[in-house]
């Protein structure tokens, strides 16, 4: 049978470290932002992540275009009369295919993840 005192005291235990735990993971976040680099110590890794990146590939690929208007049939093929027709461009793939480099377009919020490895 559960004792009601000492689950209370569990409790209240737990919130006084998960507090004190809480103080020095935001230490450890800090200082891995900026030192911009993963950290390993022992069996603890502060992973450091950059923030996901969103390119305009569309951008580059139209840049190109207006440079080089006759390359753009290598990539759209013949397109015949019909009522209603419909072109999605993968212009990642474009951007590899001619080796353009996308401008980042956004850049997401640098974060750390602490764990045990």
């Amino acid at each position: 049978m559960t004792d009601p005192v000492q689950l209370a005291k569990d409790m209240l235990e737990w919130r006084e470290k998960r507090a004190e735990l809480d103080v020095i993971e935001d230490r450890i976040e800090r200082a891995v932002l900026e030192l911009g680099k993963t950290q390993t110590v022992g069996d603890v890794r502060a992973s450091y992540s950059a923030g996901r990146r969103t390119f305009g590939y569309q951008q580059a690929v139209e840049g190109y275009i207006a440079q080089k208007p006759e390359d753009l049939t290598r990539f759209m093929g013949s397109i015949q009369d019909h009522t209603e027709v419909v072109t999605t461009v993968d212009y990642k793939a474009v951007c590899d295919a001619w080796k353009l480099e996308a401008p980042v377009v956004k850049q997401g919020t640098p974060s750390v993840d602490i764990k045990f490895v």
